[in-house]
């Protein structure tokens, strides 16, 4: 299993989804937010048609005090050419609108801006380095992704509700410090290139330590996952086996008259086995276990 982005749970799921599918403007929390939308700039035809009109106009001015022809005919080459550019100029956005650009232009700003805003409340698979913090990952998410895919938790025999807010809870805290943990990892040895083993080790010692510290308490709190997921498992197969319970019971019907069709036959009636219907003992395994996840994910509880 490979690390997934992991979300900030207050992110909406929908802003969630759209993010993910323009995978190419995630940024890593570490980087500067995107820039702000730019204005989109007046285009080469906009200023082409400024520019007709304010030729026309500014003749029109130019020679207001000329000769009274060549005024009047300059004027109605004006007028001809600002009415065309008018209506070329009135005509263009529609044209836009249709063709597509002024949408894609605002869904580019909506892209924009939504990442901006959301900027730092999501981590990256690549914020992991190899090793403890990207294993460590991929371990809460495993056990996350079997207690939220199970049949217990499905059909509602978990606190679904509790579930939904503690399990995101803790696998963003998770990866804000694991994702911490890879930043000061690289940055330290970044810091320390080229130096001898002796003068690096003495430097990032008390950084280590640090790191140390965090990376066990993370460790703990993935290691009580797992062990919610364990007990989540184990309370899924009693569920899957109590379901199973009445087909186990039809089979154990058909399986009765086969074989006292058999005895029939071969005239050995008291050969017949008695095969016990295993309901008891499947909801006994089922209360003891569901029991015990119920304990374990309150012990998750902050």
């Amino acid at each position: 299993m490979t690390v997934r982005t992991v979300f900030d749970p207050g992110v909406p799921r929908s802003k969630r989804e759209i993010m993910l599918a323009h995978p190419e403007h995630l940024r890593a929390s570490h980087l500067p937010p995107p820039e702000p939308p730019r204005r989109r700039r007046v285009s080469r035809e906009m200023r082409g048609l400024l520019t007709t009109c304010g030729t026309a106009f500014g003749g029109i001015i130019l020679f207001a005090q000329s000769d009274e022809t060549l005024w009047s005919v300059l004027f109605v080459l004006s007028l001809v050419t600002w009415l065309i550019a008018s209506v070329v100029t009135l005509a263009l956005p529609p044209v836009r609108l249709i063709s597509g650009d002024y949408r894609r232009a605002r869904r580019e700003r909506e892209l924009a801006n939504l990442f901006r805003a959301h900027h730092g409340r999501y981590r990256l698979p690549h914020e992991f380095l190899p090793g403890a913090p990207r294993d460590l990952m991929t371990r809460a998410q495993a056990a996350v992704d079997l207690i939220e895919n199970s049949a217990v938790e499905r059909d509602h025999l978990l606190d679904s509700t509790a579930n939904a807010v503690i399990l995101p809870h803790h696998l963003w805290e998770i990866a804000v410090t694991l994702s911490e943990v890879s930043c000061i990892l690289r940055q330290l040895a970044e810091a320390t290139d080229g130096m001898d083993d002796a003068l690096r080790t003495r430097i990032t010692a008390s950084h280590r330590s640090n790191l140390d510290t965090a990376t066990t308490a993370v460790l703990r709190r993935v290691e009580a996952l797992e062990h919610y997921a364990t007990l989540v498992r184990s309370a899924d197969a009693a569920y899957r086996a109590h379901l199973n319970t009445p087909h186990l019971a039809a089979l154990d019907h058909r399986s009765r008259d086969l074989l006292a069709e058999t005895a029939r036959h071969d005239t050995s009636l008291p050969h017949l086995t008695h095969l016990s219907t295993p309901t008891p003992l499947l909801d006994q395994a089922l209360r003891s276990t569901l029991t015990a996840a119920l304990e374990a994910a309150h012990s998750l509880h902050p």
